[in-house]
């Protein structure tokens, strides 16, 4: 994600569009029913557990895992609609008779299948498996959920060179299958997602979830908070979606405000400042330049096919600002825009790796859209959102606002109530996780989520970025603590100690391609470093 496909704008989607460059404009019937549990809530009408076979999930055998299907309503609001089943894994604790209050993880996107990704969350949970299971929940419509939304044409590599076609043509193959399919996409929303938590919960037993979410997880989270206190005992929020923001009014600025801040760090650091003087100048003069002129750069993909690309400025501000997304990527990228300024060949490693994750095809595009489409977008104003972009030019094609709303024409998902963009008020105790160099869910928005949460305790983890409780043995123990006691504060000397971030001066450019090798060893393994 290390990290996950997990963040509220999918960078995969994304970056599938700077590369695109985009013009403006075993059924389960295995396993036996629900499980059973002393003074276990009922579970509400149309929902059952069925479990099964975890090599239904490739799962292998030598986990202790347990398997299943959530068999729920698709859309709770509609008489006489279908059942979906949503795919989830118990990865069990260590503990002989484990507390029965479990972790469940939300992942983020939205549309992210933290199940596709097991082997990664069996070791990331060690530390908080030691008395509790933890709970892993295919969202519907993602991964091994059915149906599914995903939309696989992300491995065109053809289609990856195409800067003329828009969103809404790119993605309008994708629209007229999920409808051939008779997919209710109006039923593919935070809404509907948060209910599909809590049946669960019911239907396998448990009182009360201790509930952990990255990215729009944090979202997911708030809304269960919101819609289901009496089954939340506790909450661990990282890169906080605040559902108060209209998120693309301030995207830009706090794109902007990431790359200053990378710009300033640089300039306070003696040995990054005499290797890369002038980083700002540098970084907006490429930019300049390469829109003016954009140069051809040929990469090999994960799957050793030659994907020829024309390379612009604006592709650099995109490729750049996905790499804010991993810490070891931003510790290079005074480096990498030295080097780029110098030879484009020298980013080659990390437009090849931008692509590699792309064509892996992380999210489930039509759970995104249907999400954002139906949550956000109904809420923002066209034209003071365009506006505020506005201000800042250099980063205004990074999300493509018109493009995204004519989308949502398209898609016909439905709009959610007002209240769900309302700031939660609540005494559940919760953890907040932030990092210093997120760009697109900074530190300020967990702020402003915990000043209505007053059971809330808020930490930025200096030199962190997005999913910072991934990266940090100190978030790490800041959770357990948590768990082991959420009203009180955790011990938090180790943030007090956090070093700021080293950036990497030496100019090798061996030395360059390994650090992206290794960045990219840990996509291949399912650690996205694009979330």
């Amino acid at each position: 994600m290390k990290k996950l496909t997990r963040y509220p704008v999918s960078v995969l989607c994304l970056l599938l569009f700077i590369l695109v460059g985009c013009d403006s404009d075993n059924d389960g019937n295995e396993g036996s029913n629900t499980f059973e549990m002393a003074d276990s809530p009922i579970p509400p009408l149309n929902v059952r557990v069925v479990f099964t076979d975890c090599r239904t999930f490739n799962i292998s055998e030598e986990h202790n895992v347990e398997c299943g299907f959530l068999h729920t309503l698709e859309n709770r609001t509609r008489d006489n609609s279908p059942q979906i089943q949503l795919a989830f894994a118990i990865i069990k604790s260590e503990a002989e008779h484990p507390i029965e209050e479990p972790i469940v993880y939300l992942d983020g996107g939205p549309g992210a299948s933290p199940i596709d990704r097991i082997n990664n969350w069996i070791y990331r949970s060690i530390p908080y498996r030691i008395n509790r299971d933890f709970i892993l929940l295919d969202q519907r419509g993602t991964g091994f959920s059915k149906p599914s939304l995903d939309c696989s044409f992300n491995e065109d590599l053809e289609l990856l060179t195409k800067k003329h076609l828009t969103r809404t043509e790119i993605m309008r193959p994708c629209w007229e299958m999920l409808i051939d399919q008779g997919v209710d996409l109006t039923a593919y929303n935070n809404e509907q997602n948060a209910e599909d938590v809590d049946d669960l919960r019911r239907a396998l037993g448990y009182k009360k979830l201790n509930l952990y979410g990255i990215s729009y997880g944090t979202r997911l989270a708030l809304t269960i908070m919101r819609n289901h206190p009496e089954g939340v005992r506790s909450v661990i929020l990282d890169s906080v979606v605040a559902p108060q923001k209209k998120r693309y009014e301030e995207a830009a600025m706090w794109a902007n405000q990431t790359f200053n801040l990378l710009f300033q760090e640089c300039e306070r650091d003696l040995e990054c400042n005499q290797a890369f003087p002038d980083l700002k100048s540098r970084f907006f003069n490429l930019v300049d330049q390469l829109n003016s002129a954009p140069e051809s750069l040929e990469i090999v993909t994960g799957q050793r096919k030659i994907l020829p690309l024309i390379i612009n400025g604006d592709d650099i501000v995109t490729g750049l600002f996905g790499a804010l997304y991993e810490e070891r990527l931003i510790r290079l990228l005074p480096l990498l825009i030295y080097g780029a300024s110098e030879d484009l060949e020298s980013v080659k490693p990390l437009f090849q790796l931008i692509a590699t994750e792309v064509l892996r095809d992380y999210i489930s595009e039509g759970m995104n859209y249907s999400t954002i489409c139906h949550n956000e977008i109904p809420f923002h104003d066209f034209e003071k959102t365009t506006a505020e972009i506005s201000k800042y030019p250099r980063f205004e094609k990074l999300f493509d606002f018109p493009g995204l709303v004519r989308l949502c024409d398209l898609w016909q998902a439905g709009v959610a109530s007002v209240e769900t963009n309302e700031p939660l008020e609540s005494a559940i105790p919760t953890l907040i996780i932030t990092g210093e160099y997120d760009p697109i869910t900074p530190p300020e928005l967990g702020e402003t989520v915990a000043e209505t949460l007053s059971g809330s305790f808020f930490y930025e983890f200096r030199g962190g970025t997005h999913g910072a409780s991934l990266d940090f043995p100190c978030a790490k123990q800041l959770i357990r603590d948590f768990l082991e006691n959420p009203s009180i504060s955790p011990n938090d000397q180790c943030v007090e100690k956090l070093p700021p971030l080293k950036f990497v001066s030496d100019q090798d450019s061996s030395f360059l391609s390994s650090s992206m090798a290794l960045a990219g060893a840990g996509a291949a393994n399912g650690d996205n470093i694009l979330h």
